[in-house]
């Protein structure tokens, strides 16, 4: 009958399989155009460079870095022409530092942007990426971007104009550092996960400091290189909310490392980096303060915040590779990861040095953040499988304990523990007891030896569990006496047990003439019955005797 079911079943899967490639097949027959239209172009050459009204370059190709040093406020627009033929042209991507942006199309306005930071306590400095809609038939039309720059570093540097469908410089951005996104979203999924771990599963363990710990770190690495991607802004738009974000986890990210190597490595010096670390939160705070009553920002101290860091991050691994010459081989690892992160950091500050970022500075900075990330998780998963393992040989071990290893039933201790349990708690459910004894085991041993009495033991105890499994605990309270607990034990259940004693013998095979089984038993149901869990016993105890000389006298089996 089960194999026909399971006949059934495969051919009930093999038939919906069939029916949904067929269905597959029919439907994929059918010509659709597609959503995603990855062809842009690249308004790269032709540009004409105006400043405040006077034209400085012709034929301008973009990217570029000019070296003037007085377009910062000045009136510059960026004009050309767009030539024929551009199919599906109907949206401009551009991006530009934080300025002051208007787009006009044959002198009619299209698009205004103010970044002005004149407008804002809050001197946030970063990059946008501008999408204007452009009418239809917008080829031959002069387009004209204007722009006001409010940082000199910045001023003289233009990136390039895409034109196309709004999906096709979609997928330009996504593929311009697009990986930086998909990292960082990453890294922020493995900081949640480590989290809630930590305050989960974690809570009870030792390291759920080192958890939590890493957590903020990919926190921290996370936030560095979303924020750090213009691909973020398809889903978060102001990019000075990433930028204020990456800048947050910057001044973190020496905390959340400290505090790692406190509680994972015996490294010397890290109880004093730990007070000195906070130095790193401190400054965050002063920076923004004096960035919002206008006296510096975020931008300013960018570079000499990460020098410092790198720094630091130089003392954690003078620190951590003495460690390391002292004996201590779990720093290993550690700085493996701290190289990664240090290459990272140097790809950072070559990035911010350079006029024109590319895609290769942020890749090589990315891989070298998730070669960090993953190193460390590594560490934590290690420890973790290590706490496991250890925990398991402890339980192992005091399972041990609990245990008669002649019979493999639970033992005297394990008895009086459970008593010590039943004293201690008031009862609002019935208990019962039983109490058994083997009659003549002495004589078993002087006639067919020792082995045969342990074995008859052993054979009482496997009969014992096996009838009362469900029921309660089996113990091993004696040379020849066991015991059984049944809590809770309602009256029907106790009925299921005597019945179960008086079913037959417990073992066959043994001449019930030479060894038997005395039991009693005693069922407490309300404090009427019995005053305490000893009177309990002591009641079951005393009918185990009873019947004990009654099968000596051969009255009872």
């Amino acid at each position: 009958m089960r194999l026909y079911r399971a006949s059934w079943r495969v051919l009930l899967y093999l038939g919906v399989t069939v029916v949904l490639l067929i269905t597959l097949i029919d439907v994929s027959r059918v010509s659709i155009g597609g959503m995603w239209d990855t062809t842009t172009h690249t308004l790269r050459d032709g540009w004409t460079l105006s400043v405040n009204g006077e034209v400085r370059y012709r034929n301008l190709s973009l990217p570029t870095v000019l070296g003037d040093t007085d377009l910062d406020g000045q009136h510059v627009v960026l004009s050309r022409v767009i030539e024929k033929p551009h199919d599906q042209t109907n949206s401009i991507m551009f991006r530009t530092s934080q300025k002051i942006v208007q787009v006009f199309l044959d002198g009619e306005q299209l698009y205004s942007y103010d970044g002005n930071l004149a407008e804002r306590r809050v001197q946030v400095l970063g990059y946008m990426n501008h999408v204007v809609w452009l009418p239809a038939d917008s080829d031959g039309a002069k387009l004209e971007i204007e722009m006001t720059a409010n940082s000199s570093r910045s001023a003289g540097t233009f990136y390039p104009v895409y034109i196309g469908t709004r999906t096709s410089q979609l997928v330009a951005l996504m593929r311009y550092d697009g990986i930086s996104f998909v990292f960082g979203t990453l890294i922020l999924l493995t900081s949640l996960t480590v989290f809630l771990l930590s305050i989960g599963l974690f809570r009870k363990l030792a390291i759920h400091r080192s958890a939590q710990a890493f957590a903020g770190i990919e926190l921290c690495a996370g936030l560095w290189m979303v924020g750090g991607s213009m691909s973020t802004q398809l889903f978060i738009h102001n990019q000075l909310i990433l930028l204020t974000f990456g800048v947050f986890a910057m001044y973190m990210l020496p905390v959340f490392i400290t505090r790692f190597v406190q509680h994972t490595y015996n490294i010397p010096g890290s109880r004093a980096l730990n007070r000195i670390v906070l130095l790193f939160p401190l400054w965050f705070m002063i920076a923004t303060v004096l960035q919002y009553v206008g006296v510096s920002n975020y931008h300013t101290w960018f570079t000499p915040t990460a020098i410092v860091l790198l720094i630091y991050l130089l003392v954690v691994v003078t620190l951590s590779v003495k460690a390391y010459r002292r004996g201590d081989r779990t720093v290993g690892q550690f700085l493996v990861a701290f190289v990664c992160l240090l290459v990272s950091i140097i790809g950072e500050l070559i990035l911010l040095l350079m006029p024109v970022h590319t895609l290769f500075n942020a890749l090589f900075l990315n891989l070298g953040i998730m070669a960090f990330g993953f190193v460390l998780l590594r560490q934590v998963l290690v420890q973790v499988m290590r706490f496991i393992e250890l925990r398991g040989k402890e339980k192992y071990l005091l399972s041990q304990v609990d245990l008669d290893g002649l019979t493999g039933v639970a033992n005297r201790r394990a008895f009086e523990d459970r008593m010590d349990q039943l004293r201690s708690r008031d009862f609002s459910d019935p208990i019962a007891l039983m109490v058994f004894d083997v009659n003549n085991l002495k004589e078993l041993n002087d006639r067919e030896g020792h082995s045969v009495g342990d074995e008859f033991l052993r054979a009482i105890a496997r009969q014992l569990m096996e009838k009362f499994a469900g029921v309660g605990t089996v113990y091993r309270i004696g040379g020849d006496e066991f015991a059984m607990i049944c809590d809770p034990c309602d009256s029907s259940l106790f009925t299921q047990a005597q019945n179960t004693l008086l079913s037959g013998d417990f073992v066959d095979g043994i001449d019930t003439k030479i060894a038997s089984i005395a039991h009693g038993e005693a069922l407490w149901r309300d404090a009427n019955d019995y005053v305490s869990v000893d009177a309990l016993f002591d009641a079951a105890d005393s009918r185990m005797y009873a019947r004990k000389v009654e099968m000596k006298g051969g009255l009872a089996r």
